[in-house]
């Protein structure tokens, strides 16, 4: 999990917490085509009611409401 406060984790500490250089890092993603600073990657939320949120959006798509037009934007 990326430091507290943070989405995802910068390469820069990435590379610091796993005691390797920037340049090892890179070269590591590069030879898995990894590419975590891409937007549609997963991020950690920082949001506190994230679980109640989940439950509640997950509990329409299991159980709708009769006659209910459920629509979601992200």
């Amino acid at each position: 999990m990326p430091p507290e406060g943070m989405t995802h984790w910068s390469a820069r500490r990435l590379a610091e917490q796993a005691w390797v250089s920037h340049s090892t890092l890179h070269r590591m993603w590069q030879a898995y085509d990894l590419k975590p600073h891409r937007t549609e990657t997963f991020k950690f939320s920082q949001d506190p009611q994230l679980k109640e949120k989940v439950v509640g959006i997950v509990g329409l798509h299991l159980n709708p409401p009769e006659q209910v037009l459920v629509l979601e934007v992200d």
